[in-house]
């Protein structure tokens, strides 16, 4: 899995540094990101298709 944004690689570090991830787990997804990070991810809801919800 590759870091997106800047704020997921924040608390990848916060994880890191308490323990809870190994650095090895880290320099991979490091290795697999881009170098342009935005600072933080788009959401966009599923259930939403050009603007306009499906009813069933």
């Amino acid at each position: 899995m590759a870091i997106v944004s800047q704020k997921q690689k924040e608390k990848l570090l916060k994880l890191v540094a308490e323990g809870k991830l190994s650095k090895q787990v880290y320099e991979k997804m490091e290795s697999e990101s881009s170098d342009k990070l935005v600072k933080k991810a788009s959401y966009r809801p599923k259930g939403l298709t050009r603007g306009v919800r499906r009813l069933r």
